[in-house]
């Protein structure tokens, strides 16, 4: 016998209002991305094109997160039981490849342009960098503001960044009309570079943690098996896994021996019990559980003792 927990919704995630704000920060950032992107050209600006490639990968996360918000809008299907976070992972996955080596070229263009500052327009630089600031940090109020949409929550992390990035090239257009150094656009971007590899790192193995299905970042698996085994009535717990459907949703199943003979709804409200002590000790609301009244047969989930691997 089988039980699955009711403490989660399949309903959809976003809602029409979701859809239209984010193409709506979405259309502003791509214009801005390439108005970066021919300001840093035309007036010489590597910390410019260093902020662009970041706000270009942005882009591609916006566009992500209106597909994904759309899709999410179906809901689960016959076809696809756990609906489309996957998507987004995988999207987050490539936008953090290209985050890691776009901040590679930056890094390797920056010194290259340090050792020889060319000549910058400060006031034209000045003037982008502000839009940019002024279009990042209100798109991240705008999504801010948005519920329900785990796309437009990790898009607002982005904006956030790029706010930053636009108030660092603020900083060296300011240094080249103050005092005219040039070295601090360079410089800025090679701090930028930095800040980008960092984060496209971090992204990378999020993604990839998910996409493995390896134990989701907060939880462990001994931990979660101590508290399944605390509950009275549960003699025995194996075969325990520990995964995120998509990012943010952790997910457990596991074999639940009973202690004695259990009819099957005294069985199904020891599983509430169960489920009730997860949700309360780990915040893991989606979880399936196999009820046995006799030790499984299979020896590998024999044991409630784990051995230094959180993957079992």
């Amino acid at each position: 016998m089988s039980a699955h927990t009711h403490g989660h919704s399949h309903a959809p995630a976003a809602s029409g209002r979701a859809v239209r704000v984010i193409g709506i920060a979405l259309a502003l950032n791509a214009v801005l991305a390439v108005g970066q992107v021919a300001a840093g050209v035309a007036f010489g600006s590597i910390a410019l094109l260093a902020d662009s490639v970041h706000q270009i990968v942005d882009v591609v996360g916006l566009a992500i997160a209106l597909f994904g918000a759309r899709l999410a809008t179906k809901g689960v299907t016959a076809r696809n039981t756990f609906g489309w976070g996957r998507a987004d992972v995988l999207g987050a996955l490539i936008s953090a490849v290209l985050l890691v080596g776009s901040s590679i070229w930056i890094a390797v263009e920056a010194a290259r342009r340090l050792a020889d500052p060319p000549g910058i327009e400060g006031w034209p630089v000045l003037v982008v960098a502000v839009v940019g600031l002024a279009v990042n940090a209100g798109s991240a109020v705008a999504l801010s503001r948005v519920s329900g949409s785990m796309s437009a929550r990790a898009a607002v992390v982005h904006l956030i960044g790029d706010a930053a990035g636009s108030a660092a090239v603020l900083v060296s257009a300011v240094a080249v009309l103050t005092v005219d150094a040039t070295w601090v656009d360079p410089v800025v971007a090679i701090l930028i570079s930095v800040w980008v590899a960092w984060t496209g790192v971090r992204l990378l193995l999020a993604s990839a943690r998910v996409l493995l299905d390896a134990v989701p970042e907060g939880l462990a698996t001994e931990e979660v098996t101590a508290t399944i085994l605390g509950v009275d009535g549960v003699a025995e717990v194996h075969h325990v896994h520990l995964w995120e459907p998509s990012s943010g949703e952790p997910s457990v199943s596991a074999h639940v021996l009973v202690d004695g003979d259990m009819a099957v709804h005294e069985s199904q409200a020891l599983l509430d019990r169960v489920r009730s002590a997860v949700l309360h000790d780990h915040g893991v609301a989606h979880a399936t559980f196999e009820v046995e009244c006799h030790p499984c047969e299979n020896e590998e989930h024999l044991s409630a003792t784990l051995t230094g691997d959180e993957g079992e």
